[in-house]
C-alpha cells in the first residue's frame, strides 16, 4: 500500500459575538487565503477536498482554493450513475446513453486546445460528519435560560471579563455533556459525536484517495488527535481544543498500518501575530 496523506484544517476565525457566528470574520477569510497560498508554495495538490456543511467550513475551503489557485468541482451523483452502469444497472445506463446521444453532433469547443497554466480542477465533497458539535445545545442544556442569548450575554458582561467568563461557562457545559450522565438532554451525545468523527476518518482511511484535505472545526480535529494519539482520551481531547488555532493544520499519514499523526495544529502560514486566533 502506498503512503497517503490527510490534512485536517480547522476553519478560519468565525464571527464570535455576532448574530451570525457561522460566518468567517475578515481575519478568517485572510487566514484561509494565506493557507491556500502556502499549499501552493509547498506544491500540495490534493486529489480530494472535503468539508463539513457549515458555512464557515465552506467559506474556508473556498478561500483556500482561491489562495492556492485551484478550481473546484463538486462530486455529484454522476459518479454513482457511472458506477451503477458499470455494474449493469440498465435504467441508469439507458439514461446516460440518451444524454450522450443527444450531444453526439455538438462539436467539442475545447477538443484541440491545451493550456499550460490552467488552474488544477479539484474535486470537492461535503460530509456532514465533519460538522462541529452543537454549542448552543450544550449551553442550553447546562443552563436552560441561555436559550435566550441576551441572558447569556448579560451574565457574561456582569463578570466584567466576558470572554473569559464565556470560556469558563462553556468548559462546564462541555464537562456536563461529555460525562455521559445526561445524554437524554442532548440531540447528540458525546459518544455519538465521537463515533461520527471516527466514522468520517475511517471512510478516508479505507478509501483510495491519495491526498485529502478536510476542512472542519476544532472539535472534530481534536477528537481525531485524541483518538489516534491518546487512545480516545477525553482529557486529551479537552487539552487539544485549548490549543487549536484557526486554520491550524494537522497532518496524518496513512500507510498499511493505518493512520499516524505527523503534526498537530501547524500555523506557520499565518503572517504576523495578529492573524493567530483560536476563537
Amino acid at each position: 500500500m502506498e503512503t497517503r496523506s490527510l490534512w485536517l484544517v480547522r476553519h478560519g476565525q468565525a464571527s464570535f459575538g455576532k448574530s451570525d457566528y457561522d460566518n468567517l470574520s475578515e481575519a478568517g477569510h485572510e487566514q484561509a487565503y494565506l493557507l491556500g497560498k502556502d499549499f501552493a508554495r509547498r506544491g500540495i495538490t490534493p486529489s480530494l477536498l472535503v468539508s463539513g456543511s457549515m458555512k464557515r467550513h465552506r467559506q474556508t475551503l473556498a478561500e483556500i482554493a482561491a489562495g492556492a489557485g485551484w478550481t473546484l468541482t463538486d462530486v455529484t451523483d454522476d459518479t454513482e450513475t457511472a458506477e451503477a452502469s458499470a455494474k449493469g444497472d440498465k435504467t441508469k445506463k439507458d439514461k446516460a446513453d440518451r444524454a450522450k446521444s443527444a450531444t453526439t453532433d455538438v462539436p467539442d469547443l475545447g477538443a484541440d486546445i491545451s493550456v499550460t497554466h490552467a488552474p488544477p480542477v479539484l474535486r470537492r465533497r461535503l460530509d456532514e460528519r465533519w460538522n462541529e458539535l452543537d454549542h448552543r445545545a450544550l449551553l442550553t442544556a447546562y443552563k436552560p435560560a441561555y436559550k435566550n442569548m441576551l441572558v447569556l450575554k448579560a451574565d457574561m458582561v456582569r463578570t466584567l471579563r466576558p470572554r473569559i467568563a464565556f470560556e469558563d461557562t462553556f468548559a462546564k457545559a462541555v464537562d456536563r455533556w461529555s460525562s455521559g450522565d445526561f445524554d437524554h438532554d442532548y440531540p447528540e451525545s458525546f459518544t455519538e459525536f465521537a463515533t461520527r468523527i471516527n466514522d468520517a476518518l475511517g471512510s478516508i482511511v479505507d478509501g483510495t484517495e491519495e491526498h485529502v484535505v478536510v476542512v472542519t472545526s476544532a472539535g472534530p480535529v481534536c477528537w481525531t488527535m485524541a483518538h489516534l494519539a491518546a487512545a480516545d482520551s477525553l482529557d486529551a481531547w479537552k487539552q487539544f481544543t485549548l490549543a487549536a488555532v484557526n486554520t491550524g493544520v494537522t497532518r496524518i499519514m496513512i500507510d498499511r498500518h493505518g493512520p499516524h499523526v505527523l503534526t498537530f495544529n501547524e500555523f506557520t502560514h499565518l503572517d504576523g501575530p495578529d492573524l493567530v486566533t483560536n476563537r
